[in-house]
């Protein structure tokens, strides 16, 4: 026997079993590097859905009483500036605790005008509901009127009125400005009311709990 070709091929039978081996490695780094990829890329693409909520911008009266009567959980409803009909009459609109329904001005600095009708926005059975930055006015009975559909066992609740002008209600009789009937757990933040009914209130309340009104 060639013992020099016997330690020859046993040198390349080596060399083989080690580049083998060298390449079961990177083929097993490989893999983890894909597999961590596809980790982090479900993570980002599922936290980005699940964490997106759905908005819209309007711009006249169609589009806000369509994305109102579409809204849900979560949802941001943004009007652009300008004047809008009043009578927009909307029941069950509930958000969630961490998920609240926000109705408000697209830019704060231009807020919109919802003028016109026995009032301009009448909102029952709802919870977890904000306003924000709109114009309310003309008005013959209420600006705003929030209350609980009559089911006085399960009342509005957790209302947010933030940054909101009501002026020009009435102007005779018991008009409000902001009426709240049954409603519990509720802001009225930095509120400007001018010139409601004779015999009406700036904001009334009946039925409701736990209310703050405050200016900050």
């Amino acid at each position: 026997m060639d013992l020099n070709k016997v330690i020859r091929a046993n040198y390349i039978y080596i060399n083989i079993i080690g580049l083998r081996n060298k390449i079961q490695h990177n083929i097993i780094k490989l893999y983890i590097g894909y597999l961590m990829i596809y980790i982090f890329m479900t993570f980002f693409f599922v936290h980005l859905t699940v964490s997106a909520e759905p908005e819209t911008i309007v711009k006249n009266n169609e589009q806000l009483r369509y994305a109102l009567s579409q809204a849900k959980a979560g949802t941001r409803i943004l009007i652009e500036p300008g004047t809008y009909n009043g009578g927009l009459y909307f029941n069950n609109l509930n958000g969630e605790l961490d998920k609240p329904i926000i109705i408000s001005a697209a830019d704060p600095e231009k807020p919109p005008t919802i003028d016109g009708s026995n009032e301009s926005i009448h909102l029952s059975d709802v919870s977890y509901l904000e306003i924000h930055n709109i114009i309310i006015s003309n008005n013959k009975y209420n600006g705003i009127n929030i209350d609980d559909g009559g089911t006085y066992d399960t009342p509005s609740h957790h209302i947010i009125l933030k940054e909101i002008v009501v002026r020009d209600i009435g102007p005779d009789g018991n008009r409000d400005g902001i009426k709240l009937s049954g409603v519990d757990d509720f802001v009225i933040e930095n509120c400007l009311i001018e010139r409601w009914g004779d015999g009406g209130s700036a904001i009334d309340m009946v039925g409701c709990h736990r209310g703050i009104i405050k200016k900050i």
